[in-house]
């Protein structure tokens, strides 16, 4: 599975903590891939809030906020700085952006 940083707002070594740490864990990455390829699979005959559920649950569980998902596997959450992070995932891979919390005033 191929995993790029897209159109990216923030160099590299600045991508949050929590974000590192989630992407960096293979079981993650592997996880999000089954249950993409299951649902490519299944999506005639199942419903899609199964798959939903088990993808907001596994982020909310890596520290996540404001999980949402949609059907073609974008993934949108922030964490605790209000960064915001957006997952694309598809059958070559997964790619990601990180919008970074702007400065309180």
């Amino acid at each position: 599975m191929i995993m790029r940083n897209e159109r990216m707002k923030v160099s590299e070594d600045r991508v949050p903590a929590i974000l590192k740490t989630f992407l960096a864990s293979t079981s993650n990455i592997e996880r999000i891939y089954y249950v993409r390829s299951r649902w490519e699979d299944e999506k005639e005959h199942e419903d899609f809030e199964e798959y939903r559920s088990a993808i907001i649950a596994m982020f909310e569980d890596a520290g996540f906020s404001g999980v949402t998902m949609s059907k073609s596997f974008v993934v949108r959450c922030s964490d605790d700085s209000r960064n915001h992070f957006e997952l694309r995932v598809n059958l070559r891979g997964l790619t990601y952006k990180v919008i970074p919390a702007k400065p309180q005033k």
